[in-house]
């Protein structure tokens, strides 16, 4: 028995493979306007649905943990990906984690199957890339020729996703001849990474750091859409720009330096006619600097990385590794974080732009055969120290999402922050 379409819709499906290779999560994230035995139903049958549950793999593992949340959905958010359902033992394994004695992100990534009414889209996120030193474009490579064993690589991943986005389709038709095709694309993953989305709904904390939200009120967003105007800018120029002041600011009123400013944005490409096949989405890390002067140009440096994928947006169904290459050849592009995924169709988010602050030990080199010099932590939840601005444009107002590591304020101070970006950016 397939699962009906409508709860496919509103699932997810992660699975975490961390750096004890006894241990594995499989997280299932499903909307909260699913009631408790049809997400019970639905997670038997992705079960049986899915090929690594029952591989060699997750059979020799010695703990194989599954967690299932379900909550409120919002009447504002069309979908809500939920958190955790924190147990004891995933408590525990956090702390060994995040403790000195163990490196995070040893030999992760993560492939996510999202499953939409526009059909099946892939997300892969080859994070640090710390496998021996190899490149995310190798992790990349690998993955689509153990999937497909067809050397034109640069493809491949169009045709995982279009096979499945094809069984999707004939599926909604009740073709019997695909009711017993295997879905593939957890069969031959070799790796995952366990990463942490902001999202505009998150409220719980995380152990080791917290997160904040505030959405901007309608007078406050009018300043904002007006100086757009008035400078000819971008929403995630503001953004940027208020994000440095209120460090400098925060710095000159607690007597603190900071030494790195890492500004990462969001470049979404979806190549004209194949929207749903494959989804671009390159993290641009661009460092700053340790002075007010360097971080002013960091607006320029904004500037020439929009202008350099402006025309990756307008490419017409072109192999979504040809459009990795031409940007790994070409700077300022040369710090990425790679990914293929599907943005869950909210046609309300216009922009957004994720940057780091904070003292960061040391990059992750990633080989020498591209211009990547360098894969960065992305988020605050990686850093020793620092704090991360999440911001989600829609039509009439900006989410904003503070995220710090607990060692970076005391408390209340992360308030404090929030509140001194937000008077940056409307000031």
């Amino acid at each position: 028995m397939r699962v009906p379409l409508s709860i496919w819709d509103k699932l997810g499906l992660r699975f975490d493979f961390t750096d004890d290779p006894n241990t594995i999560f499989c997280e299932f994230q499903a909307s909260g306007a699913l009631d408790k035995p049809r997400l019970e139903k639905s997670w038997r049958e992705i079960q049986k649905r899915t090929p690594l549950l029952n591989s060699k793999l997750i059979k020799e593992s010695k703990n194989f943990l599954t967690h299932m949340y379900w909550g409120e959905c919002s009447s504002d958010s069309p979908i809500t990906w939920l958190q955790y359902e924190d147990s004891q033992e995933l408590e525990s394994h956090r702390n060994h984690i995040s403790s000195k004695q163990v490196d995070p992100v040893r030999g992760l990534c993560e492939l996510f199957v999202a499953i939409g009414k526009d059909g099946f889209s892939l997300l892969l996120l080859a994070h640090h890339a710390a496998f021996d030193g190899i490149s995310c474009v190798a992790v990349l490579k690998s993955l689509c020729e153990s999937y497909s064993g067809d050397p034109n690589w640069d493809e491949s991943l169009f045709h995982i996703a279009n096979n499945l986005k094809v069984e999707h389709q004939q599926d909604k038709r009740g073709d019997s001849n695909h009711k017993g095709k295997k879905n593939r694309s957890f069969e031959y993953l070799p790796f995952f990474h366990k990463v942490t989305r902001i999202h505009r709904t998150v409220t719980t904390n995380r152990p080791g750091y917290s997160v904040l939200n505030r959405s901007l009120s309608q007078s406050e967003f009018e300043i904002v859409t007006t100086r757009r105007k008035t400078y000819n800018a971008t929403v995630n120029d503001l953004l940027l720009l208020a994000f440095n002041r209120a460090i400098d600011m925060w710095n000159a009123s607690n007597k603190t330096e900071t030494n790195l400013t890492l500004i990462t944005m969001p470049i979404n490409l979806r190549p004209g006619r194949s929207r749903y096949m494959g989804i671009g989405n390159f993290t641009a890390a661009v460092p700053i600097g340790s002075n007010l002067n360097d971080r002013v140009n960091s607006k320029q440096l904004l500037s020439a990385i929009t202008a350099q994928t402006s025309s990756f947006k307008a490419t017409p169904a072109s192999p979504i590794f040809n459009l990795i290459n031409e940007i790994l050849s070409r700077p300022p592009l040369v710090n990425l974080i790679l990914a293929v995924y599907n943005p869950l169709g909210n046609k309300y988010v216009h922009s957004a732009i994720l940057s780091n602050l904070g003292h960061l030990q040391e990059l992750i080199p990633v080989g020498t055969s591209s211009k990547v010099n360098h894969i960065l932590f992305s988020t605050a939840g990686r850093m020793p120290r620092g704090v991360a601005i999440g911001a989600i444009g829609y039509d009439s107002s900006i989410d904003l999402t503070l995220r710090y590591r607990n060692a970076q304020f005391e408390k209340g101070d992360g308030e404090m922050f929030l509140d001194l970006f937000v008077d940056a950016l409307v000031t």
